[in-house]
């Protein structure tokens, strides 16, 4: 039905799903939802190769098949995530969409050589890319980790700084003193988008109070 000259629109009835009022008293399983949300975003990647390039939790609705109305019982809903305006899309080529499969995978691994081949066979560049590649594995593992409670993760983000602060004195040491420091100086366009969704995901983690095996979920598909 859809065209260049033709937008057929479909109308979904629920509530926005950062909407904790209507979550809790629709007693909706918060984690649940989520995890169902990361494998929508992980098929539009890894399996057809087309996601949405505008991701913010305004187009992510939460659509109740079961108990629609909230009744006063303790029933668990059954929702579904209803995913909005896909008016901005990446559409990856099929070697695109492999090379990602690949990285999600050694990263599932934790495949250090193969995740900086399949990053520099993709078009990711840092300033250290040349001399410590191991570092963009080590940024791209820290990128797709597990997504925890709000104390869990700014636990990491300190572990993770303290390590970056480490290797810099190491440099130091080494007669190695970058001004500028630690950039990244080449990234494709769609990868920017998929940091944006990655974010996204993490942002509603701490919105719905609930944890999200994104890795994991990703490496499914």
């Amino acid at each position: 039905l859809c065209s260049q000259h033709v937008l057929v629109m479909t109308r979904l009835h629920g509530y926005k799903i950062t909407d904790t009022v209507a979550l809790t008293s629709c007693h909706v399983d918060r984690e649940a939802l989520l995890i169902r949300v990361a494998h929508c975003i992980s098929y539009q990647l890894l399996v057809i190769g087309s996601y949405n390039a505008d991701p913010h939790p305004g187009n992510l609705f939460v659509c109740p098949y079961n108990n629609p109305i909230c009744e006063q019982d303790d029933s668990p809903a059954e929702c579904l995530p209803g995913l909005l305006d896909f008016g901005m899309t990446i559409h990856l080529n099929e070697s695109k969409r492999l090379l990602y499969c690949k990285l999600i995978i050694n990263l599932y691994e934790n495949n250090i050589s193969n995740i900086i081949s399949i990053l520099n066979e993709m078009g990711y560049v840092s300033s250290q890319s040349d001399r410590v590649p191991e570092r963009d594995a080590e940024f791209f593992l820290y990128l797709f980790r597990d997504i925890k409670d709000i104390k869990s993760s700014k636990q990491e983000n300190e572990l993770f700084s303290n390590k970056r602060k480490e290797q810099k004195e190491n440099d130091k040491q080494n007669g190695i003193n970058e001004k500028k420091g630690r950039y990244m100086s080449k990234i494709p366009d769609d990868f920017m988008f998929l940091t944006r969704v990655i974010g996204l995901l993490r942002g509603l983690t701490h919105t719905l109070e609930c944890e999200c095996p994104i890795l994991q979920i990703l490496a499914i598909h």
